[in-house]
């Protein structure tokens, strides 16, 4: 989310749907739609928030507030309830609206697609992309063998990948050689417009 709110000139952020995974979802919610605005991003975008809560312990990773610590550092959010949609509803809308211009990018458990596919079969296939940053080739995160968005909910995983002809995955052996540095998220914290009051 941080990298395409820096890329305001070249992407169109239209919708951004969480689920529980790291933290319970409201939280994860909350941390997604607090760097929106706190970046001044994807004003016009639809927030959709998965079902459930977190049916697996987290390893941590991303430390208590999700975000490594850094969630103090955004503006509260408090999100009515309608301002939140059913997140496989706000999905199946992006690609009904743009369709093969629709670049679907995942960065977190495939639960929310595996829902747009249970609901509409095929419809991840009309997007002209899916980036799905899972999986691991030499080593996982939270099992030997085991990277932490496909170990969360390995069914949605299965069921979404198995719904699509063609998907791009950026597993943890390349997203660990290209991680988001301390002094890159620095940069980003520094040059960010500020929120008009």
């Amino acid at each position: 989310l941080l990298w395409i709110c820096s890329r305001a000139d070249a992407l169109e952020l239209v919708a951004v749907t969480t689920i529980p995974g790291n933290v319970e979802g409201g939280k994860v919610l909350r941390n997604a739609v607090g760097a929106m605005r706190f970046f001044d991003c994807g004003p016009n975008a639809t927030i959709g928030l998965g079902e459930g809560e977190a049916h697996r312990q987290s390893d941590g990773f991303m430390g208590q507030d999700g975000l490594n610590g850094l969630a103090g550092s955004l503006p509260p959010v408090e999100l009515p309830k309608e301002e939140t949609r059913d997140a496989a509803g706000v999905i199946l809308e992006a690609i009904d609206r743009y369709g093969d211009d629709l670049v679907l990018i995942s960065v977190g458990p495939l639960t929310n697609l595996a829902a747009v596919e249970r609901r509409r079969p095929g419809t991840l296939g009309r997007v002209r992309d899916l980036l799905i940053m899972g999986g691991a080739i030499a080593g996982g995160n939270v099992r030997p063998y085991a990277e932490f968005n496909f170990w969360y909910d390995a069914p949605s995983a299965k069921f979404a990948l198995a719904g699509v002809a063609h998907a791009v995955l950026f597993a943890l052996d390349i997203t660990n050689q290209l991680c988001f540095s301390e002094n890159y998220t620095a940069l980003m914290v520094r040059e960010a417009p500020r929120p008009q009051s």
